[in-house]
């Protein structure tokens, strides 16, 4: 059985090198896209370059993506639905790089940002789906957001795999045998597990210009464009260690998901890959 890491890349030299050495002893490919698009639709450069990682080249499968997807432009679609198809699109590119996948290897997908903790995940398990509980962390390694489980990295066999689209797509609950629903169902599973101290989710490890960049060209970029947050505020609550976003709002709330003003923690590296305190050096710049 072997083991593919399967993501998304944007610009994240960073968050993708940590990747490699915190999961490098576990995985055997590491499967990686990226588009020369945002999730908005826009243009951008290519920027993955395989001599930024030699250690590693052996192991990487780079897939770059030129084309954009369909749009069905014979209705009127908002500017979300049209990023969720992109996304949608981008993720399922990675499915050409487990081309020589066997039936029984496992395979892993997270956004670059989320990198799971594989030190006590049983490999042979008979669960068919597994979903990571990890930790949230914001501009800083060690800045957590206390509170909130973030259900990111997911897996199963290749054989279970319908596409990464379905995996990422899936709730994070196991269900009962006894919810007759679950059987007409693409998002809930009775046989799935929950692994729990799965990792951490380092979310906008970058810097203010490059967040608001970011926030201006993701999924939630039709939300965050009428919050009306300038890139001055963005400098502000990164240097004061707090974020506005409210997780805990649906989207019938989206703009006010954006007024919230919550006070990020410092927590001690025990609880971070220990890539971070062996190499502290390499790091300190993005340790608060």
């Amino acid at each position: 059985m072997k083991i593919y890491d399967c993501t998304m890349f944007n610009d994240s030299k960073l968050i993708f090198k940590l990747r490699l050495k915190v999961l490098n002893n576990f995985v055997d490919k590491f499967i990686v896209c990226e588009a020369n698009y945002f999730h908005s639709g826009k243009d951008k450069k290519l920027k993955f370059n395989i001599k930024d990682y030699y250690k590693f080249k052996d192991k990487i499968i780079y897939i770059p993506i030129t084309k954009k997807p369909t749009l069905d432009n014979k209705k009127v679609i908002s500017d979300r639905e049209k990023s969720s198809q992109i996304i949608k699109y981008q993720r399922n590119c990675l499915l050409e790089g487990l081309s020589d996948a066997s039936s029984e290897d496992m395979i892993f997908y997270s956004d670059i940002d989320e990198i799971p903790n594989l030190e006590n995940f049983n490999f042979k398990s008979k669960k068919k789906i597994f979903i990571f509980e990890q930790k949230l962390f914001y501009y800083k390694f060690n800045l957590l957001k206390k509170g909130l489980n973030w259900y990111g990295t997911r897996c199963c066999k290749k054989k279970n795999l319908k596409d990464f689209s379905w995996l990422r797509n899936i709730k994070p609950k196991k269900y009962s045998s006894m919810r007759f629903d679950v059987y007409f169902s693409e998002k809930k599973y009775i046989n799935l597990k929950i692994i729990k101290n799965g990792g951490w989710h380092f979310s906008q490890l970058s810097k203010p210009k490059e967040i608001f960049q970011k926030l201006n060209n993701d999924e939630h970029h039709d939300e965050f464009k009428l919050s009306k947050i300038k890139l001055s505020k963005i400098k502000e609550i990164v240097q004061k260690g707090y974020i506005l976003h409210n997780h805990s709002l649906d989207k019938k709330n989206s703009l006010e998901r954006w007024s919230n003003y919550e006070k990020l923690y410092k927590t001690s590296l025990k609880i971070l890959p220990k890539e971070l305190s062996n190499n502290y050096y390499l790091y300190k710049n993005w340790l608060s």
